[in-house]
Parts: C-alpha cells; sequence; structure tokens
C-alpha cells in the first residue's frame, strides 16, 4: 500500500495491490471504522457524505475495481459480486480497524451484503441502499437476460449505448453520465467498468409506474429541480413549464404549453 495525506489528515491515493486489481481508496477522519459501498460509483460521489461523517468515524471510500482509478490487470476477466465482495473484505482486513459498518448504494449494497454473508467477523452492520436484488423477482430470468444485453452492447458499442439500455431497464430517465468514461470501451484497464458493473443484478427499487417524462434535456427545470414518489419523476413547486424535454409522454405532470407536445 502506499499513498499521500493532506494536511487535514486525509489519506489521498492509497492503493491496495490485490490480485489482478489495484485499489484505490481514501480515508477520512478518526473514531470507528465506516465504508462506503458503491457500484458503480466510486470515492468522488461519496466525497461530500465522507468529509460529514468524518467528524466522529473513519471513513472510507475507494474505487471499485475496473473503475475510475482502480485498473485491472485483465479488462475482460469480469468481477462479479463474489470478486468485489473480496476486494472489500481485503480492505476492511488491511485497515485493521473492523468490524467495519458498511453503507452500500446500488450495486454496493449488493457487495456489501455479500460481505455480511461471507465474513460476517468483518462486519458490524450492513446500510443498504436501494440493493438490486433481480433474483428476488417473480422476472429475474428476462432482467437477467437484460443484463447480458447490456454487457454485450458495452462491449461492441461503448459505455454510450450500455447506459442507455441501463437506464431504461431500471425505470430511470435520462441517459449516460457525462464525463471521460463516454464511450470508452472494456480495452481500456482504466474505463468505466460496465461490464463488470453491470453483470450486478438489476431490478426497480420501487413502485414500477411507468414514468412520466422518458427523456429531459439538460437544464430542464423537471430533471434538476424534482420530488420522487415511487419510480416517477414529478417537478416540485414553482416548475410549472417545460421547454427543453425531448420527448413527451401521456400522464407527464408538467402542464402545457410544452415545445416537446404532441
Amino acid at each position: 500500500m502506499n499513498g499521500t495525506a493532506d494536511t487535514a489528515g486525509t489519506l489521498t491515493d492509497a492503493v491496495l495491490d490485490l490480485a489482478g486489481a489495484r485499489i484505490h481508496f481514501d480515508v477520512r477522519g478518526t473514531g470507528p471504522l465506516l465504508v462506503l459501498v458503491g457500484s458503480p460509483m466510486g470515492a468522488d460521489g461519496f466525497a461530500a457524505t465522507a468529509g460529514l461523517l468524518a467528524a466522529d468515524h473513519t471513513v472510507v471510500t475507494f474505487d471499485p475495481r475496473g473503475t475510475g482509478r482502480s485498473p485491472v490487470d485483465d479488462a475482460d476477466a469480469g468481477s462479479p459480486v463474489a470478486v468485489r465482495a473480496a476486494d472489500l473484505a481485503a480492505l476492511v482486513e488491511h485497515l485493521g480497524q473492523g468490524p467495519a459498518t458498511l453503507v452500500g448504494s446500488s450495486g454496493g449494497a449488493v457487495v456489501a451484503l455479500a460481505l455480511l454473508q461471507t465474513r460476517p467477523e468483518l462486519v458490524r452492520a450492513v446500510v443498504a441502499h436501494e440493493p438490486p436484488l433481480q433474483e428476488l423477482l417473480p422476472d429475474a430470468a428476462a432482467r437477467r437476460a437484460t443484463g447480458d444485453e447490456i454487457v454485450r452492447r458495452y462491449r461492441e458499442q461503448g459505455a454510450a449505448a450500455a447506459w442507455a439500455l441501463f437506464m431504461a431497464a431500471a425505470n430511470l430517465p435520462g441517459g449516460p453520465p457525462e464525463g471521460p468514461g463516454d464511450g470508452v470501451r472494456p480495452e481500456s484497464p482504466r474505463g468505466p467498468g460496465l461490464p463488470t458493473v453491470l453483470s450486478l443484478p438489476i431490478a426497480p427499487t420501487g413502485p414500477t409506474a411507468p414514468l412520466v417524462c422518458t427523456a429531459r434535456g439538460p437544464g430542464c427545470p423537471a430533471r434538476t429541480a424534482r420530488a420522487r414518489t415511487g419510480n416517477a419523476r414529478t417537478p416540485t413547486s414553482g416548475t410549472s413549464s417545460c421547454t427543453r424535454c425531448a420527448r413527451r409522454s401521456a400522464g407527464c405532470p408538467i402542464p402545457a404549453p410544452c415545445a416537446a407536445a404532441g
């Protein structure tokens, strides 16, 4: 392991060498060990939360293998949940402050639950935020097939095509995330790691009511200022019109006039 520390005591760019990957992680604060686990989200996505929790905890964030700062030796090897749980176990053991409280979001929640199953002695508690546990759903086989198709599109067409199908399968609006990883294919060891991330189960996390709007353009007030009710997005108070939505569907709560209406 190597790394650097800033003047606030935050260990940055620390690296844990594991079989086939180098896991970059950050440590903030002192106190009981708390690990924030994402997938595909890495350390940057947890930065603000980690800073607050570090007031009374040792907070660890990291980039999962094949994502962000954590390159892999073989981009085609894949990293199923069991491998990512083993990575998390190695990180907790390396830190030597366990058992750890794990806060997992999305695919990271699946990884945290897997570690609890396989290495319970390393885990104090798990907070599982929206774990996509497709095997508990009656249409699990269809969702596995969708996951395979997402991986195929990523390998053949790049990240944007894969994210578009992922968002549709998860009943979420919008398109692929904007950033340098867009369009990167898996031959790049520092690519976004979608083949491994999207092999995690995919399932809706609430009621499966149709989205009121299936595509919102940049700057749409209903995209940036919205309230959530189940899986439907509705605008918050004060957003009474929409002029930049690329496509409008029946039941959209934004009244006319709308440039996309019709």
